[in-house]
């Protein structure tokens, strides 16, 4: 494995690792040389960065709501464009299906040029086009599925309820779930979304029955062999493989869905979307088992060693300091794997480079212990490395790899390679809604109001669907005195994501500013588990005493100081 990828590679995984009481680095400084730019992903490891060089949240300090943390960003941006399949042509309607079922060839054309858009992912585009043949189609059913499945290809907020009503007109039953319940799982909704997948596994069988049934179809059938049809359920086996693997990924099943999104690119090595899906897998399993590692044994040498080397490459000095602090030893009651099955951290970092695949799955066999879960935390970012750089191959996700880029940076505290990191990926693409995000939150973090409201208005109009986004552009609107505009953002995130508390949190202060006490008050009590600093008990005890409730005052201004003084204690 290359020293210089794991090492820059390992900032993002900041909130996995709980060791307190190391030298804060420099904000912005590096110490240890510079990155290589031509090198692939290097910025992967950053999960496993120790909590000792966590950028400082500033909003705490001046009563303003931080951020949600850096994990909901990174998701947003690990999903890509969308979480439906990368094929959206299997859930449509042909263009000559569509012609013989609504009247006609004279619209043939314009549903083919819709389609060619579709495939190209310019979503927008084909529900144009589809909308304007349905002004003349309106009875036309399967146009109506076709429009609606362009709009959740794009991330309409109106895609969830177009999507269910155009549900009976879809292709087939299971290709129309299938849809409807990745829509429900980009939505956050991880219970009725799962019912949506209840046919599919007969599609995505095992590998033997696969096997069979590719040997007695047709020789271009078995060139393609993921696009054929189940005629059982009219749903490709790709599609079902993609749809379980989501599934997997969203009910935190991180190995299994690893495996399917591993079958897919054995199925599809072409396509871009799965080895981006599966390098954001094997992220978040590397940030599963970092966190693990951290609380197995926080002060143990594994996770020292790998605070260590996700620092050394910028911050030599800090990772030389924390090799030198003494370890206290691993548990007694830790369960310890068989030495002679144990592989060792250097067998592993060169004779599985290019199988880490393998590799991962030789140590879920084995007993957890703080070895075998450091030696996971590696196989799964050099898995990630390989995925994204298989991905990146395709400029579709050129914008996403460049925001996952400036984000490991702003975790760095390296603020000015963020800024230049966003601004390079404006220039190659400047509808991206990911980069405005994080540049405007780059820039909101740094009290630039202004040219934070003009990225976060630019991502929240590119993707109507963002909710952290939608609540920065709020909660800054809120602190230039637009209160009316900023209530109105921070209800819309609300409605995207009701468990965003700090949303409820800025919405609070802008009914506070426009004399609403009450709406005020039942923000600021909801959302007092998004805080520990002791800001909103203290702003929440002033409203109560504002309303004559003295003692929920004296309650509330206890408790700001205890939180105040639990941090200080730490």
């Amino acid at each position: 494995m290359k020293k210089g990828w794991f090492i820059l590679a390992a900032i993002l995984l900041l909130d996995c690792l709980s060791v307190t009481g190391h030298p804060q680095k420099p904000s912005g400084q590096s110490g240890g040389g510079q990155a290589e730019s031509n090198e692939a992903l290097k910025f992967l490891g950053s999960y496993s960065a120790p909590s000792a060089i966590a950028a400082t949240e500033t909003g705490h300090v001046s009563a303003h709501p931080p951020s949600p943390p850096t994990g909901q960003r990174l998701r947003r941006i690990e999903t890509g464009p969308t979480l439906l399949p990368p094929w959206p042509l299997d859930l449509a309607w042909s263009s000559e299906e569509i012609s013989a079922a609504c009247g006609g060839p004279d619209i043939l054309n314009k549903v083919q040029m819709a389609q060619q858009a579709l495939e190209k992912q310019s979503h927008q585009q084909a529900a144009t086009i589809y909308e304007e043949v349905a002004r003349s189609r309106a009875q036309c059913l399967p146009l109506s599925w076709n429009f609606a499945l362009a709009r959740a290809y794009g991330r309409r907020p109106e895609a969830l309820d177009e999507l269910a009503a155009a549900l009976p007109h879809a292709p087939s039953p299971a290709a129309g779930h299938l849809a409807l319940g990745l829509v429900r799982l980009a939505a956050g909704d991880t219970t009725i979304s799962r019912a949506d997948f209840d046919d599919l596994s007969s599609v995505s069988g095992d590998a033997s029955t696969n096997s069979k049934e590719k040997d007695a179809t047709s020789g271009e059938a078995r060139h393609q062999p993921s696009s054929r049809m189940s005629p059982a359920t009219g749903v490709c086996e790709r599609d079902a493989l993609w749809a379980r693997a989501i599934l997997g990924w969203a009910l935190e099943q991180l190995p299994g869905a690893r495996e399917l999104l591993m079958r897919l690119t054995l199925l599809e090595p072409d396509t871009a979307a799965a080895w981006f899906a599966l390098g954001g897998v094997a992220l978040d399993e590397a940030r599963n088992n970092s966190r693990r590692l951290a609380e197995l044994a926080p002060e143990g040498s594994w996770n020292r060693r790998l605070e260590s080397e996700a620092v050394e490459f910028r911050y030599p000095d800090l990772a030389r300091s924390i090799l030198a602090k003494d370890v206290k030893p691993e548990s007694s009651k830790q369960v310890k794997p068989n030495e002679k099955e144990m592989p060792t951290a250097e067998s592993s970092s060169s004779a599985d480079d290019d199988h880490p695949e393998l590799e991962l799955q030789r140590l879920e066999s084995l007993a957890e212990s703080p070895p075998v879960l450091y030696l996971r935390v590696r196989a799964a970012l050099r898995l990630s490395e390989l995925a994204y750089s298989r991905a990146s191959h395709s400029p579709l996700f050129d914008e996403y790899l460049c925001a996952i880029r400036a984000l490991a940076a702003e975790e760095e505290s390296d603020e000015p390679a963020a800024e230049r990191e966003y601004r390079a990926g404006l220039a190659e693409n400047p509808e991206s809604a990911p980069l405005h995000a994080g540049l405007g939150h780059l820039f909101r973090q740094q009290r630039r109001l202004e040219a934070a409201r003009d990225e976060l208005a630019n991502a929240v109009a590119l993707d109507p669907t963002d909710p952290v986004a939608a609540f920065e552009l709020g909660d800054v609107l809120q602190r230039q005195g637009d209160q009316v505009r900023a209530s109105a953002l921070l209800s819309r995130a609300l409605e995207i994501d009701p468990g965003l508390l700090v949303a409820r949190w800025s919405r609070a202060k802008a009914y506070l500013a426009l004399g609403d006490d009450r709406r005020a008050l039942a923000d600021l009590e909801a959302a007092a588990p998004a805080d520990n600093s002791g800001e909103l008990q203290w702003q929440l005890a002033r409203l109560y005493r504002n309303i004559g409730r003295d003692d929920l005052a004296q309650k509330a201004q206890e408790r700001s100081e205890q939180q105040r003084q639990q941090l200080k204690r730490k």
